[in-house]
């Protein structure tokens, strides 16, 4: 036990340092951040999973207990990873400890990265200068203590599930564009440094693992909440929400769909070619898809009908839709596009926090008629 918590320690630590590293380096940085360290929490409840901590000198506090869990759960689910990179049985077989290695990495880094990104993105800054505010950070709006006899407003709530997932999409693009994934590169054997630049096969194995490993960070934080039993987004944004505007990230990023508009109301706008509806089909088929049919849960002969990938699978037509212009029919679908139009009120919040240059976010008084379906986020 003691080794093999020493091992998973030593993963979490190589991946902070390099990660920080690279965020210190990098030249779109528009003032030094503070301090930032990692260490392991005992008594971290496992269903936290990782926070931001600190004041002046801030720490990510990662419960050990998660840590052990989440290399246990890699571990369970070897083979439907292995089965995103290779197609002979043999090679899923021999190969199956080093695509292991690369997804404990990505995991890792994506966990380390959404943290990180909560310092940088301003996040905790914006928190901590609401003079109204009665929380910290690190309640996240989204665990309300017991002993509480007015609990938030779901506007409220909303809002903290907005940083969270400003925190998935800024790491998930920091990951495909600036991170190097070493253990990645080696499964694959490839000199290219970025996941963005890969090709042919490495490019579809690359963001099978990739958008695995987000989803199965996300999933192992979504379902320890209360809230994913009710499906109901009357109480709290509904958690495929968070994955689903993770998916995005994934896709604009594949699909090169990126001339996104926005209009008086927030909502996101893009006029979509032929080759760019092409390429959203090939995302949804041949890495949304495969990720999404793998046995997540290869304890249970059933899917488990209250599991977060049972929502997705129930959801994921109409998130088709949302991405092809077509009109939502669900409440996931309606709530990406509400999410969606609270960006430009978020964005405007926060921009005197961030110690980054984030994306500007260009309004539209009105949306021009070009002959060519537009995308409403």
């Amino acid at each position: 036990m003691n080794n093999l918590f020493a091992n998973v320690k030593k993963i979490w630590r190589e991946a902070f340092s390099a990660l920080w590293q690279t965020v210190l380096n990098d030249r779109q940085l528009l003032k030094k951040p503070p301090a930032l360290r990692i260490e392991f929490s005992d008594h971290l409840n496992a269903k936290r999973g990782a926070r931001l901590t600190g004041n002046v000198a801030f720490t990510i506090e990662v419960s050990s207990q998660f840590a052990l869990n989440l290399h246990r759960e890699l571990r369970r689910v070897k083979n439907g990873l292995a089965s995103l990179v290779f197609d002979s049985a043999s090679a899923q077989r021999t190969r199956c400890g080093e695509v292991l290695a690369a997804v404990e990495q990505l995991t890792v880094g994506f966990i380390v990265l959404h943290e990180i990104f909560h310092l940088i993105g301003g996040h905790f800054d914006w928190l901590k200068a609401k003079p109204t505010s009665r929380w910290t950070f690190k309640e996240r709006y989204q665990e309300v203590p017991p002993n509480w006899r007015t609990k938030p407003s779901y506007s409220a709530i909303a809002d903290a599930y907005l940083l969270e997932s400003e925190a998935d999409c800024s790491a998930i693009q920091w990951m495909l564009q600036v991170m190097s994934a070493r253990e990645l590169q080696r499964l694959l054997q490839t000199r290219t440094g970025h996941i963005q630049f890969f090709f042919g096969r490495r490019r579809l194995a690359a963001f099978r693992l990739l958008l695995a490993s987000v989803w199965l960070a996300i999933r192992r934080l979504e379902s320890a909440r209360e809230e994913l039993k009710f499906n109901n987004s009357a109480r709290h944004p509904l958690p495929v929400t968070r994955v689903f505007a993770a998916f995005g990230t994934f896709l604009m990023h594949y699909s090169h769909v990126s001339n996104v508009r926005f209009d008086a109301q927030g909502g996101a706008q893009h006029t979509l070619t032929d080759d760019d509806v092409n390429t959203i089909r090939e995302f949804l088929q041949h890495i949304l898809s495969p990720v999404l049919k793998c046995d997540w849960n290869p304890a249970s002969p059933n899917l488990p009908p209250e599991s977060l990938e049972a929502q997705l699978r129930f959801y994921l037509r109409d998130y088709g839709n949302h991405l092809l212009n077509k009109p939502v029919e669900t409440i996931a679908g309606r709530e990406l596009i509400r999410m969606e139009k609270a960006r430009f009120r978020m964005d405007r919040s926060l921009r005197s926090f961030r110690y980054y240059r984030s994306a500007k976010l260009e309004r539209m008084a009105r949306r021009r008629r070009t002959g060519r379906p537009a995308r409403h986020s």
